[in-house]
């Protein structure tokens, strides 16, 4: 027993903490904390938080949100570890009545929160796993938020939101980023005032590329649409206007989302049973889109992600959530997992990736000595 205690304190701190400790998640690593004051101050440390980070997307799961009579939470699906996998685990509690997920970057995942009347009341950002979250009130309580983005960028290290107002005639008014490093909100000049927004998808909008994009459509003067997408570089902080790509319009549904690390339409197909993928150029080029596989996941399946390694994510007739897994053989692909939630109540809004981290969610202000409190998210809060 002494030779095995003394190998362990011949380690250097550098491997401890790189290499072994850094591999755990953060439900373990929180315990190891009180090992000594030393451990205390290297876990919580932001180099820590960055090691950590390279590892953390090895755990990565699913993230779903979904309207259960009007309430909108969100839920994990692991699908890395089929045998040993908990199933569909509900994410964040009801201490919020309904949670609208605008995106999820580092394990920092951001939320827009509603009241009953659906008015927008404020953002947040979260990281469950070490139960931190900032609050970031309405801007403009004038106006109501009709669409927004969240990203990260890695090489000013800031994460942002991007929020779109509307006026009380469904016409764009303002547009504005929040830095979480600063603190601040910086309005962006854009070219779409008096735009109708009524067409920006719920809001949703994906991020590519430190660009944030939404599709919308106005109408002409002759009654026909006309699709677009929109963008906001969190960078350069400004306002772009892409036409839409050919190649779309036999579809009755089209989707702009992030599918392995790229842009991408998902179109269904008509009284048919699978789905086409396009994707922006390796280079990010919007003028060269490419059809680069077709989705057959059998009757009454809608492809909703797929994750980096070919498992696919699908909605079955509306009250199923399905994992299907890549197969081995000449045989087409089939469901490995199966998921109920109410029948006929619910409605998939938005999915995507998340994975637990240390990155927390006030950024450096957090170490600045500014008086921010930082808040738990209750397990079990009083109703």
């Amino acid at each position: 027993m002494g030779s095995k205690i003394g190998v362990a304190n011949s380690l250097p701190e550098s491997l401890i903490f790189d290499e072994i400790l850094a591999r755990l998640p953060v439900k373990t690593l929180v315990r190891f904390k009180t090992v000594c004051r030393g451990w205390y101050f290297a876990i919580t440390s932001p180099e820590f938080a960055r090691v950590h980070l390279a590892f953390s997307y090895l755990r990565q799961v699913f993230l779903i949100n979904i309207s259960e009579r009007n309430i909108r939470s969100l839920y994990l699906l692991p699908y890395k570890d089929v045998d040993d996998d908990e199933g569909l685990v509900k994410f964040v509690t009801k201490y919020y009545q309904s949670l609208t997920l605008v995106g999820c970057c580092n394990g920092i995942v951001c939320l827009c929160l509603r009241d009953r009347r659906n008015c927008f009341k404020k953002f947040i950002l979260a990281n469950p796993a070490t139960r931190e979250y900032r609050e970031i009130d309405n801007l403009c309580g004038d106006y109501d938020v009709k669409a927004f983005g969240f990203g990260y960028v890695s090489s000013i290290d800031d994460y942002k939101i991007a929020v779109v107002y509307c006026d009380s005639n469904e016409k764009v008014n303002h547009v504005y980023t929040f830095s979480l490093e600063t603190g601040t909100w910086k309005q962006v000049v854009a070219n779409i005032a008096g735009e109708d927004v009524n067409k920006f998808e719920g809001g949703y909008s994906s991020f590519y590329n430190n660009k944030i994009y939404w599709k919308n459509h106005r109408f002409m003067k002759d009654g026909k649409r006309d699709k677009f997408v929109f963008s906001i570089d969190l960078i350069t902080e400004k306002w772009e206007e892409y036409p839409w790509i050919n190649g779309l319009s036999p579809y009755v549904h089209v989707d702009l989302v992030v599918l392995q690390d790229r842009l991408a339409f998902i179109g269904e197909v008509s009284c048919q049973n699978y789905s086409d993928v396009w994707m922006i150029d390796e280079a990010g080029d919007w003028n060269i889109w490419n059809k680069v596989f077709s989705v057959d996941l059998g009757y009454g399946r809608r492809f909703l992600n797929v994750s980096d390694s070919g498992i696919y994510l699908a909605l079955v007739h509306w009250d199923q959530l399905e994992l299907i897994y890549p197969s081995s053989g000449p045989s087409r692909q089939s469901p490995q997992s199966t998921y109920w939630f109410k029948r006929g109540l619910s409605l998939v809004k938005k999915t995507g990736f998340y994975y637990d981290t240390f990155i927390s969610p006030f950024g450096k202000i957090a170490h600045s000595g500014a008086e921010i409190s930082c808040k738990q998210l209750e397990p079990n809060p009083k109703q």
